[in-house]
């Protein structure tokens, strides 16, 4: 057996992948220049034993998945993996997963000694995610705006650095995520971000010290009036960073929505906030709204 350097491998462990209200577990190996990416699909049974469902899944075992996110806001998480035979993976709910083949798709399957790097945020604000993809010993990078259940097409690509190249920030404090990109050669390419936006919020969560940004705080946001009902799913999710960069929330049409938020910490119980009103910026503390920005 050939061997094998540089091997790294990641998982994530923080969705419930198949709808039976267990958290599953996806695991993600790669190594650079001489290995081959491997993916897979553990689901968890109700007593916590994994059993490998990766290809009844519809998921390739020759792709390290990189993301996992709900990409077209339908309540599910979907997978996006890359080299091999990955792609944009949209799930139906129930753990099942179907390939969006397109320009993203392409992006991600080409090859490359270094693993792709996604990031996804909704830079139109319309309420589902666009992505911003890099293939880092290839020097490229490409953002592709989600147009509705899955289809993404290029609206940006460039070459960039092999290390690093991306920084998504409000660069011009207009209350819209723009985009940075280090490339090429020792340049630094600032894309500010013009698209018709819908409704958005910002949200700053904020903690006492030492963790006054409450970073890893979990933020989860529902339709408006969704999250009082079981097992309600939420549109878009996520994790407060250690930065204390706002997390920016893309609404579309709709003027209000709910929250559920964990801060960290041992005794930390969901602060749950109905109908909060879309608006460039709410602080978010674990006793409820700090302030009311309008």
């Amino acid at each position: 057996m050939k061997a094998v350097r540089f091997w790294r491998y990641k998982y994530f462990a923080d969705f419930d992948l198949d709808g039976d209200r267990v958290k599953d577990v996806v695991i993600s190996g790669y190594a650079g220049y001489n290995g081959h990416p491997l993916g897979f699909f553990l689901t968890a049974g109700a007593e916590g034993a994994l059993a490998d469902r990766t290809e009844a899944a519809g998921l390739p075992k020759d792709a390290a998945p990189i993301l996992l996110a709900d990409l077209d806001a339908d309540g599910h998480v979907d997978l996006v993996s890359a080299r091999g035979g990955g792609g944009i993976f949209l799930n139906d709910g129930k753990g099942k997963f179907t390939l969006k083949p397109g320009p993203a798709t392409d992006f991600l399957r080409k090859d490359g000694p270094y693993l792709h790097v996604a990031y996804a945020e909704d830079f139109d604000a319309d309420g589902d995610l666009d992505l911003v993809l890099v293939n880092p010993r290839h020097k490229s990078t490409a953002i592709f705006e989600h147009a509705g259940k899955g289809e993404f097409k290029c609206i940006h690509a460039q070459q960039s650095w092999d290390s690093d190249p991306i920084a998504i920030a409000d660069f011009n404090a207009d209350g819209r995520p723009d985009v940075a990109i280090g490339g090429p050669d020792t340049a630094i390419t600032i894309l500010l971000n013009a698209a018709a936006t819908g409704n958005y919020c910002n949200l700053s969560l904020r903690m006492d010290a030492p963790n006054r940004f409450a970073a890893g705080a979990r933020v989860e946001a529902f339709k408006a009036g969704e999250l009082a009902k079981e097992n309600a799913l939420p549109f878009a999710r996520f994790v407060a960073p250690a930065d204390g960069f706002p997390i920016h929330l893309g609404l579309g049409e709709a003027k209000t929505f709910d929250l559920r938020v964990v801060f960290p910490g041992k005794e930390s119980k969901p602060l749950t906030l109905f109908s909060v009103e879309a608006r460039p910026r709410v602080t978010i503390a674990p006793a409820g709204l700090e302030e009311d920005s309008k």
